[in-house]
């Protein structure tokens, strides 16, 4: 909210904007509580039914759940989903009134000590370095991934441009290459021609030779099908070096 009146001197319309949202939402509001209505089901409960009756606050089950584990994380930071939880519990089924209406002295103290031991355990502590324990890992193992990821994407990218990199559009010379060729053929057609379908494949599903073959004949009929640049055919485009060629 706080950004959008920043903003609201560039908006002209955001008066307009917002009234029509919530003149919108008005009427949905009606369509949608139709059962609230006087003389609706709900109305026409009894005073009994209605105190049976439970019905969840949201739509989504976890929406509300989530929305206040965040607002208990902003009052108290090191406070963990078991405590959330616990905090919960015993606000949704009145913990506190039961314990005033129906607990003894003895029932304090045997809560009391199975707190103690429960605690005494070190269930939080250990929860907590297991945490601190994995995001160090991860920390750790990054650097490394990304270099053997860049490693593998210059590897890739010297393929491409190397002197034997070159664009097949004869789909005749296919048969005669090997796995790696095809591979080879494919991000050409990924990387340099920009095939749609390809950039929006999962290519590690690609695994088998057959499988490579035919996305790469895929992919070569779909690039016949676009526009060829000027002064090129596909004559000339059938053994252009792919390291020269821009398309």
């Amino acid at each position: 909210m706080a950004h959008v009146r920043k903003r609201a001197p560039d908006l002209p319309d955001l008066k307009r904007a917002l009234t029509a949202i919530f003149t919108g939402a008005a009427k949905g509001w009606e369509t949608f509580t139709t059962e609230f209505r006087v003389g609706g089901p709900f109305d026409k409960l009894t005073v009994e039914e209605r105190s049976r009756l439970w019905i969840p606050s949201t739509n989504d089950a976890n929406e509300g759940g989530l929305s206040s584990l965040r607002q208990f994380k902003c009052h108290r930071p090191n406070g963990d989903v078991q405590t959330f939880s616990d905090h919960a519990a015993a606000s949704r089924n009145t913990t506190e009134a039961f314990i005033e209406a129906k607990a003894t002295h003895a029932d304090h103290l045997y809560v009391m000590r199975a707190v103690r031991n429960r605690e005494g355990k070190g269930r939080t502590r250990k929860f907590r370095q297991n945490l601190e324990r994995r995001l160090r890992e991860k920390a750790t193992a990054r650097p490394p991934k990304r270099a053997e990821t860049l490693r593998k994407n210059a590897e890739r990218q010297a393929q491409l441009d190397g002197a034997t990199c070159t664009l097949i559009l004869d789909e005749r010379m296919l048969d005669g290459l090997n796995k790696t060729d095809l591979q080879t053929q494919m991000r050409i057609h990924w990387k340099i021609l920009q095939d749609p379908v390809l950039a929006k494949t999962n290519k590690s599903t690609i695994n088998t030779k057959p499988e490579s073959l035919e996305a790469v004949r895929e992919a070569i009929a779909r690039h016949k099908e676009r526009q060829v640049p000027l002064g090129l055919s596909l004559t000339t485009l059938s053994s252009v070096h792919c390291g020269k060629y821009k398309h």
